[in-house]
């Protein structure tokens, strides 16, 4: 009886600490974002599983196991906290919501500060205060050692509190947990807790354009959406990093509302200063001055938040909005320039979305860096210390723009800063892009860091640097050898068109890919790109994109294309199959060809296809069974009998399906890697590092490596099968012995739902578990 009275006490002060905390604010929100749990091998092997809110608490790893930890990473603002208040909500309800929930005798909400302080069983003491004074600390402790208990963890940080978390997981046998991290700190959370239960990781990924579109829609007046719809779908690219997170697509229809918003917004920073200035106007009691002090105050707190990783304490801001603001207005503070969020598990910490957070951080940085402190003792302890200097850099026009005669030296100082944190930054020309756009190229700006700046010979122009405004200003300054344009799956482009119709203007030899035209069953061509590359003077060298057969055919007709020299397309019916096909014959520059065959195998008849004798070639497939494994290689020994990689993707292959292609090969006299006379002709065009060694002489795949830096090898055997089925671990260990029999195999990778298995290129082979890194 005293255990059952015990478990009611420990109940109902769980159902009174959840309401302290504020669950009954929790609405249930329809705008969180996609929910996903990605594929334990990583792209490729399939579609990640998409995760309803309802149905959160009864997701089971891929092999069908329970979980007993769900690690769910999202930065500060996409709403962690809110669903951890929605779980709360439903528990403490009669009429549960979510699924998962009845049979948890208690749920507890720690704050992840609190456990890295302490432990997991101080910070249960602290929320059990009550029912640990009643009936003492032993007796709870017993109790939760057995109990059905779900704890949910707010702001776990695992470098931190890792050892607690562990300690907690094996002494709480019956126990569950939910822990709530930011995006950098998801995988080896996973990795963590996996390696003592089942576990699975989820993203919260914010909200895409359609969302923010729909959460738009209800804080707009009716006649203001459709000119907003078509701002948001312009800017998107160049605005989707801030209106990911709810509070901010809010803020910024209160913006657009005041006609604070109009086209020369093209920068995060510029929305950002139009939300903060926004919010501002709505405050009449507060003085100007007051406001300017109050945005250094809170770029301290925001820089110091980022440092340590822990959010703004409620008391330490009060207490500097006392020096600032009134006696009765300092309340206001935790309204501007947005309302704090609170931490699930601890009212008194705060935070802002992680966007504004790195913008007021950087507000901060550029005051004091023109003070005289330099840049790098600002922001070296920060994670990400590169969006908080393009913040600044944002912040240093802006300054400009409100004093046109800010001192020389100071400009001139921040200037620098900028040049010098190229070298720190981890896209050192991406980076650069992107501070001239934060900067509005500014002119006296620009003209310090064109004194200053070095730009290398190959200019790496990626995914969110693909800035047309900067990247003309750079070439009025200087001249490179080569650009490289790509932008990477899922990744956005802010102006590929823009870029790519500025570079076919120049003479300058190009690299074109966009990795969203490979995804499987797409719509999205590359072919407009291509056309405007060909109506102008530059060398198109190497291009990655989907292509339709009319396209295809005008490659070698057009002076900018007829001299490609590495070729991927996916192609996706069969007129464009032949095309791609024949146009090595027609391309007598092409080294590489790389084809995706984006349509039904059955749709393939070897018979009427042309063999291509390039001297590389990569084939990629998709949805390959077992029972396909005959056609394929029918298909690929028709084409050719050498390859330097065959990729088989979002299949279903068995390893003994995987062995069969092998052994398929081995008996044709087919091989998966290429020969030794394409890989040299090719690495001495691709690598100007190999320019040193004498055309007589040969390069080893010794001498390249010590030249490059690192071994290439597995680029000319690039083998690999990503499927969808689970595989025991004999199968496994059986295809790496099959691998390592192989010795003109030189490297493949094998990944499925729960296991890999890769031979690398120095003939080892290696079988690793997945399931610790959903």
């Amino acid at each position: 009886m005293a255990s059952e009275k015990m478990e009611k006490d420990i109940r109902d002060e769980c159902i009174g600490r959840l309401a302290e905390l504020g669950t009954q604010r929790a609405a249930p929100g329809p705008f969180l974002g996609a929910m996903v749990a990605p594929p334990p091998g990583g792209e490729g092997g399939g579609k990640g599983r998409d995760i309803n809110l309802e149905d959160l608490l009864c997701t089971k790893r891929v092999d069908d196991v329970p979980a007993r930890v769900w690690v769910l990473s999202a930065e500060a603002g996409k709403g962690k906290s809110t669903i951890a208040r929605r779980i709360a909500t439903s528990w403490t309800s009669s009429d549960h919501l979510l699924h998962g929930l009845d049979h948890y005798q208690a749920l507890l909400v720690l704050s992840g500060s609190a456990v890295a302080a302490d432990d997991c069983w101080e910070a249960v003491k602290t929320f059990l205060l009550q029912s640990v004074s009643k009936w003492g600390a032993s007796c709870v402790a017993e109790w939760m050692e057995s109990a059905q208990v779900l704890v949910i963890i707010d702001d776990f940080i695992p470098k931190k509190a890792g050892e607690e978390l562990t300690e907690a997981l094996t002494e709480w046998t019956q126990a569950s947990f939910l822990l709530l991290t930011t995006s950098a700190d998801g995988v080896a959370t996973s990795a963590l807790t996996a390696a003592y239960v089942p576990t699975v990781h989820i993203t919260l990924q914010g909200l895409d354009r359609c969302d923010a579109l729909s959460l738009a829609m209800q804080h707009l007046p009716a006649e203001q959406v459709e000119s907003f719809t078509s701002w948001l779908v312009a800017s998107w690219c160049l605005v989707s990093d801030v209106l990911s997170y709810p509070r901010l697509v809010i803020s910024t229809c209160l913006a657009w509302t005041l006609g604070n918003i109009d086209d020369s917004v093209v920068t995060t920073t510029q929305l950002l200063w139009c939300i903060v200035e926004s919010q501002v106007s709505q405050c009449c009691n507060i003085r100007e001055e007051e406001m300017a002090r109050w945005l250094l105050v809170l770029g301290k707190l925001a820089r110091r938040s980022l440092e340590s990783e822990i959010h703004i304490n409620r008391e330490e801001l009060l207490g500097e909005a006392g020096k600032i603001f009134p006696s009765g207005v300092e309340e206001v503070a935790l309204l501007l320039p947005l309302p704090l969020s609170t931490s699930a598990a601890c009212l008194s910490s705060l935070s802002f979305p992680h966007p504004l957070t790195q913008f007021l951080a950087a507000w901060d940085a550029i005051h004091q860096n023109m003070r005289g402190t330099p840049m790098k003792s600002l922001v070296k302890r920060l994670r990400d210390e590169d969006s908080v200097v393009i913040y600044a850099a944002g912040h240093l026009n802006h300054i400009l723009q409100h004093d046109p005669h800010s001192p020389d030296n100071q400009v001139s100082r921040a200037a620098k800063n900028l040049v010098l944190h190229m070298d720190r930054a981890t896209d050192r020309f991406g980076y650069t892009l992107k501070v001239i756009q934060e900067f509005r190229v500014h002119p006296r700006v620009l003209r310090i860091m064109m004194d200053e700046v070095g730009l290398p010979k190959i200019w790496e122009v990626s995914d969110g640097a693909v800035l047309v405004e900067p990247l003309a200003a750079l070439l009025q300054h200087s001249t490179p050898v080569k650009i490289h344009v790509s932008v990477e799956r899922k990744c956005l482009a802010p102006d590929l068109g823009g870029v790519v119709a500025l570079l076919a203007g120049t003479s300058i030899p190009m690299f074109l890919a966009e990795m969203n035209h490979l995804q499987w069953g797409s719509s999205d061509t590359t072919d407009n790109l291509v056309s405007v590359i060909q109506r102008g003077n530059q060398q198109l060298q190497d291009f990655i994109g989907c292509l339709n057969a009319e396209t295809i055919k005008s490659l070698c007709g057009w002076q900018a294309t007829r001299n490609l020299v590495c070729l991927r397309v996916r192609v996706t019916d069969r007129e464009s199959v032949e095309a791609i096909l024949r146009s090595p014959s027609e391309l007598p520059s092409l080294l590489w060809l790389e084809v995706d065959f984006d349509l039904p195998l059955d749709d393939l008849n070897n018979t009427s296809l042309t063999p291509v004798n390039t001297p590389l070639m990569d084939v990629c497939f998709r949805d390959i069974t077992d029972r396909d494994v005959p056609l394929v290689c029918q298909l690929l020994e028709h084409i050719r009998i050498r390859y330097s990689g065959v990729h088989l993707m979002c299949c279903s292959l068995t390893p003994q399906g995987v062995r069969e292609i092998l052994k398929y090969f081995y008996r044709r006299g087919m091989y998966m890697t290429a020969d030794a006379s394409a890989i040299a002709r090719y690495r001495r065009w691709r690598f100007p590092a190999l320019d040193t060694v004498p055309k007589t002489e040969t390069l080893t795949d010794d001498k390249v490596q010590h030249l490059l830096g690192y071994d290439d090898r597995y680029h000319y055997s690039d083998n690999e099968a990503r499927t969808s089925v689970l595989a025991t671990r004999l199968e496994a260990n059986t295809l790496a012995n099959f691998f390592e029999a192989l010795q003109d195999l030189v490297y493949f990778r094998f990944v499925c739902a729960n296991l890999s298995v890769v031979k690398n290129t120095d003939g080892t082979t290696e079988v690793k578990d997945l399931l610790g890194y959903q």
